[in-house]
């Protein structure tokens, strides 16, 4: 398999580093809460609702980016070194979560 590069435009922080604790997000992908939970997180579904709480374990960090979208983006870091993206759209309660691929265009 041919291994594609990827051109990421840098993420430059906004502010500094802050504990990160839990984050409320509309639903989870399939096999999202078991990678979470593989990752340390505490995943709470809520009842009567989609909407499910992570919990992220001791020592996660969380950071905001300046990035050029109206939504605010957070990076949060997890203590075994998994990284994962926080998105607040403007009038939502709840945030999208991403995880952070590394190695993107990496042979081995």
């Amino acid at each position: 398999m041919e291994s594609v590069a990827c051109n990421r435009v840098p993420i430059s922080p906004l502010e500094s580093v802050t504990e990160a604790r839990s984050v409320l997000v509309p639903g989870l992908v399939d096999g999202a809460a078991g990678m979470l939970r593989s990752q340390g997180c505490e995943v709470i579904s809520g009842k009567g609702s989609e909407n499910v709480i992570i919990n992220y374990p001791p020592g996660s960090t969380r950071q905001k980016l300046l990035a050029s979208t109206p939504d605010a983006r957070y990076r949060v870091k997890l203590p075994n070194g998994c990284e994962l993206r926080e998105v607040e759209e403007k009038g939502q309660t709840c945030m999208r979560l991403y995880m952070v691929r590394t190695g993107l265009g990496a042979k081995g």
